[in-house]
Formats: structure tokens, sequence, C-alpha cells
């Protein structure tokens, strides 16, 4: 069974992160679920829905 091409490359998230840092985002997060990748910026402060979806999901932070 052949593998299939990644949906998201880390090219594309660095690109993400990239350009989110360049419009004066300090702190950048990738966060990992299994409908896909969201590059999102960070403000410290974790919502009640962002504390459920750790618990379910890898978070990393750059």
């Amino acid at each position: 069974m052949p593998r299939r091409g990644a949906s998201v490359t880390q090219a594309d998230i660095a690109r993400a992160a990239r350009a989110l840092r360049s419009a004066g985002v300090e702190k950048v997060r990738i966060v990992f679920r299994p409908e896909g990748v969201s590059v999102e910026a960070d403000d410290g402060q974790p919502s009640e829905r962002e504390n459920r979806l750790a618990q379910r999901t890898r978070v990393i932070a750059l």
C-alpha cells in the first residue's frame, strides 16, 4: 500500500510562522489536531476550549 503525501509540510508550517512573526506577533503556537495543523498567535491565555483540546492534542509552542 503506497504512502500518501503529507497534506501539510514542515515548509508550509515554517512559512506561516514566519508570516505571523513578520506581522508583529511575538509568540506563535502550532497545534497538531487529527483534522489538520493550525498556526496561531499565542497571547499566553489559553481559553477553555484550548484547555479541552490540549487534553486530546499535542501542542508545541515556538
